[in-house]
């Protein structure tokens, strides 16, 4: 729905058609508005261009230099070359106001057709709105209002682009915190649905650091609503209750269920982005997370170990029993081990599980996968870092592979990762075992691996994956 008044988006037409006199065309129709700029679709030609046009109040109010400062950082953008954001072509302040020609970006609003993204289409399109963000943060800018309202798709949902440019600014600069709600024009609650906490509540001072954040939760946020097929806390922005909202935002966990088809590591990725704490996002996600491998390690070890079985059964679906009771470190570390143990003996079955240890209390366990077929073995130890803070229930976990042979003592290892978040309080831990049996599969690979090349054996092996 638009948020300009009829009123004031007739005279932003009539401001339009002004401006196309000496330029030639014909003005179509209004492809949206918001609360301070309509844009509509202008035919010059052969080219077919969309035309912003802004409110000229706008600039006479309290946010009109931040606006002028924004409008700047975009003319600066005229001509690039990434073919994943939106191109401009122009910029000019004219008839009181400022005018932006911009690309015409055919297809559909993501927002608007969630429900028909096929599956196998996520992770490339996840990987082009990637590239678009990666782009303008080399550039030292951020986006600000990532959200499937402003990302359009091709009709094959094959390419991506990203629109919008409205509320960027330069990451390494201090002021002009709010951002996406343009003061007191844009309603809370749309800014606020796509918000990480600590944007929205104003907990952290900006920083480069703070701004990649803000954008690697906005992807989590876009790539939650590609698996779930509905808008990241729908119920609550539904509410139009911006209390209820802002709660969600702080509190909430979204939901991101097990799904057949949605590969593990995809969900594992959106849970990661959407994870509360700057400061644990910041270590659990990358760049680079957005470009994986096409099939999960998982899937890639069930391959290989058919191999070695001629009686093969496929993996049955368990189901996790998810205790919502208040409980403490040592027995959400313990029950994570368990389940674990559970998952890779049911969907492994040509492989044991030989031991699940607490020895540390409240923080680690090791569990030894024995491949009997080839004779290797690869110890897999978990720790899990809780912050000092004894209130926080919220831990790292950290993992750390080594493999070997029955007479080796130790042959090669993998380094230390930090593979998620753990919440000992909500005792939600399916997202924490899909990346655990992930990280589980992808070490016996890499032992199988070196053990087919012979390097693995009675003496050792010093190679690392």
């Amino acid at each position: 729905m638009s948020e300009m008044s009829p009123e004031l988006l007739e005279q932003m037409r009539v401001l339009a058609e002004e401006y196309i006199q000496p330029h030639g065309g014909t003005l179509d129709a209004c492809l949206g508005s918001g609360g301070s700029a309509a844009v509509f679709k202008w035919r010059r030609g052969d080219a077919v261009l969309a035309l912003k046009v802004y409110d000229p109040t706008f600039f006479d109010e309290e946010d009109g230099p931040a606006e002028r400062q924004r409008i700047e950082l975009q003319a600066a953008l005229i001509g690039h070359e990434c073919p994943q954001l939106v191109g401009i072509e122009s910029v000019e302040f004219a008839f009181g106001t400022c005018f932006m020609c911009m690309q015409f970006v055919p297809g559909k609003e993501l927002s608007k057709c969630l429900a028909e993204v096929p599956r196998d289409k996520i992770w490339s399109l996840i990987g082009q709105l990637s590239d678009a963000l990666i782009f303008l943060d080399k550039r030292n800018l951020v986006h600000r209002d990532i959200k499937p309202h402003n990302i359009m798709v091709s009709e094959d949902f094959s390419t991506l682009t990203l629109i919008d440019l409205g509320v960027v600014r330069e990451t390494n600069t201090a002021g002009d915190y709010a951002g996406t709600d343009h003061g007191r024009r844009r309603p809370f609650i749309a800014t606020a649905q796509y918000s990480s906490p600590e944007y929205l509540f104003r907990l952290v001072e900006p920083s480069p650091d703070f701004w990649r954040g803000l954008t690697f939760y906005q992807v989590g946020g876009v790539l939650h609503d590609l698996i779930m097929r509905r808008a990241l806390f729908q119920d609550e922005v539904s509410s139009a209750n911006r209390y209820i909202v802002a709660m969600a935002v702080l509190r909430k966990t979204p939901a991101l269920n097990p799904d057949d088809i949605v590969e593990t590591s995809l969900r594992a990725l959106a849970a990661r982005c959407l994870t509360k704490d700057l400061s644990q996002r910041l270590k659990l996600v990358t760049w680079a997370d957005f470009r994986p491998n096409s099939t999960s390690a998982a899937d890639r070890l069930q391959q290989r170990l058919q191999k070695l079985s001629v009686a093969y059964a496929g993996p049955a679906e368990i189901e996790l029993e998810k205790n919502r009771l208040r409980m403490t470190r040592q027995q959400c570390v313990s029950q994570l081990l368990t389940e674990t143990r559970s998952q890779v003996k049911e969907q492994f079955e040509e492989v044991y599980c030989e031991r699940v240890s607490n020895d540390v209390p409240d923080s680690a366990g090791l569990l030894t996968i024995r491949v009997p077929q080839v004779g290797i073995f690869v110890d897999i130890s978990i720790q899990v870092n809780w912050p000092e803070d004894p209130t926080p229930l919220q831990g790292l976990v950290t993992v750390h592979a080594f493999a070997r042979t029955e007479t080796t003592v130790a042959a090669f290892h993998a380094p230390k990762n930090t593979i998620c978040a753990l919440d000992a309080e909500s005792m939600d831990l399916s997202l924490p075992i899909f990346n655990l049996r992930d990280f589980i599969a992808n070490a016996v690979l890499n032992a199988l691996d070196i053990g087919d090349s012979g390097q693995l054996n009675e003496h050792g092996c010093s190679l690392t994956f």
